[in-house]
């Protein structure tokens, strides 16, 4: 029996386990967000969020969102692997046909995913699952918002991707 056998033989036994490694981005902040203007459904929220340092093959498994407005924004985080074309905040989110490719799939967050507190809310989407696949190491989000928030001027949006590898390591 040669070594690649050997190999095959014990990872089909289930001898060797791989174990994937966490990452966890850090409470990132959507900045240009607090402009105290209504925003429409299908609008882009603040500048997009560049997730440096992800494994290159993972699971997002946990999304958590601190609102200071309490607008408990539901909302669509477009991923992506690598930066589309800008589209600035306020205006549609539209992706360049050409650039279809580069979305790695969408993240759901809904009015039922936050918890309100007197002054803000916190979301919590947990059990995602949500697999992808990066040749960077990195990631970029657009929020798109999904109804008509107003967020005021001195109020943040902050968001953090909890996950695991999918390859015991980055």
């Amino acid at each position: 029996m040669n070594f690649l056998s050997k190999i095959a033989d014990v990872l089909t036994k289930g001898i060797l386990t791989v174990r994937p490694e966490p990452f966890d981005t850090g409470w990132l902040t959507i900045v240009d967000a607090a402009t105290a203007a209504i925003y429409t459904t299908g609008d882009v929220v603040g500048a997009p969020l560049s997730l440096t340092g992800v494994p290159k093959r993972g699971r997002i498994e946990t999304v958590l969102i601190i609102d200071e407005d309490k607008e408990e924004i539901a909302c669509n985080l477009a991923v992506f692997d690598e930066a589309p074309t800008l589209v600035a905040d306020h205006d549609v989110f539209v992706v360049a046909v050409g650039e279809y490719n580069q979305q790695v799939g969408d993240i759901s967050i809904t009015n039922a995913d936050y918890s309100t507190y007197s002054g803000s809310s916190f979301a919590t989407a947990n059990n995602l699952g949500f697999r992808y696949q990066t040749d960077k190491g990195s990631l970029v989000v657009y929020w798109v918002t999904r109804g008509a928030p107003t967020i005021a001027v001195n109020k943040t949006l902050r968001v953090r991707f909890l996950g695991y590898s999918d390859h015991g390591g980055k």
